[in-house]
């Protein structure tokens, strides 16, 4: 019985280190990371297995970053979703511009 017990565990949904920090407020996660610009504002992104996450770090590391090859990385921050709406153009967190990425819905903002 126990053994049964135990192998049912091991066959659940595996969830992703994505996925556990979009389903918590803070997050710590590592990865390839590369900085783009969406024209407004500078988003990194997290690649991590088959799966990517947006991130938001400091201009002055983003500029520095950008057009570099991915490289390992580990982040700790704060999950938050884009705002969307037709009138919005760019998204401001304690005045950091935060470009659009092609992640889904959020982005993890690293002071």
């Amino acid at each position: 019985m126990l053994t049964a017990l135990a192998t049912l565990a091991l066959a659940g949904p595996v969830i992703t280190p994505i996925e556990v920090c979009r389903q918590t407020r803070t997050c710590v996660i590592a990865g390839l990371f590369e900085v783009s610009s969406d024209g407004h504002g500078f988003t990194g992104q997290l690649t991590v297995g088959d799966s990517c996450l947006n991130v938001s770090i400091p201009d002055r590391e983003a500029r520095r970053l950008l057009g570099k090859e991915p490289s390992p990385r580990k982040f700790s921050g704060q999950m938050l979703p884009y705002i969307v709406g037709d009138d919005i153009f760019e998204q401001r967190v304690n005045g950091r511009v935060v470009g659009r990425g092609r992640c889904g819905p959020d982005f993890l903002f690293v002071k």
